[in-house]
């Protein structure tokens, strides 16, 4: 095995192995939160900045409340494609080194959950160790933004949406990565031969 194909298995176990993983941490931390909050089509949804205070950093241990993520130098570059623009603070900090945050996106309808897998390191890309989740208020559950897309709708990037995809392209690219949790889930989480690692 060469060097290069070497580093890209590397790359890819850990890809799988984080979002995964973060998909299984936050989503027991939602279950213990309905315990004590109710469902979650009763959670206050508005405030942003509170959400994660109140329904999820309760229910996960070691968690340290950040300003800023510590490698994040804009929050919003549409020209660049390695950023996870839409995140926005208070972020926080696991033991094992994920950050995640909350946002309500276009409106407070499912609150969403972004989590960088590797934490402080790069390249803090969508796709490649940033996933997005989000609290499915009919569903009563974590899931992985893009669920309810197909395979094909995810990669081809159409037809769930204009930010429905795991792909990389001209349009949109700050968004390109947003669905590549649910085609992680959907492919028994092994990243498919075609998956997007650049």
């Amino acid at each position: 095995m060469t060097i290069p194909s070497l580093k890209t298995k590397i790359r890819k176990t850990q890809i799988q192995t984080g979002v995964k993983a973060a998909y299984s941490i936050f989503s027991q931390a939602t279950k213990l939160s309905m315990k004590e909050n109710d469902s979650i089509s009763g959670w206050d949804t508005d405030n942003e900045n509170e959400f994660a205070d109140k329904y999820i950093v309760p229910y996960l241990t070691g968690v340290t409340k950040l300003k800023t993520h510590p490698k994040m130098s804009t929050l919003y570059d549409a020209d660049d494609n390695n950023s996870l623009l839409f995140w926005a603070p208070p972020f926080y900090q696991l033991q094992n080194g994920m950050i995640f945050s909350t946002h309500n996106s276009n409106g407070p309808i499912n609150m969403l959950l972004m989590v960088d897998i590797n934490g402080q390191k790069g390249p803090n890309t969508l796709g490649i160790d940033g996933f997005v989740f989000y609290f499915d208020k009919e569903k009563e559950a974590l899931l992985p933004s893009g669920t309810n897309c197909t395979k094909d709708e995810i990669t081809a990037g159409k037809g769930c949406g204009y930010y429905g995809m795991c792909s990389r392209g001209a349009g949109w690219r700050y968004y390109q990565g947003m669905h590549c949790a649910a085609l992680l889930q959907k492919n028994n989480w092994v990243i498919p031969k075609d998956y997007p690692l650049k």
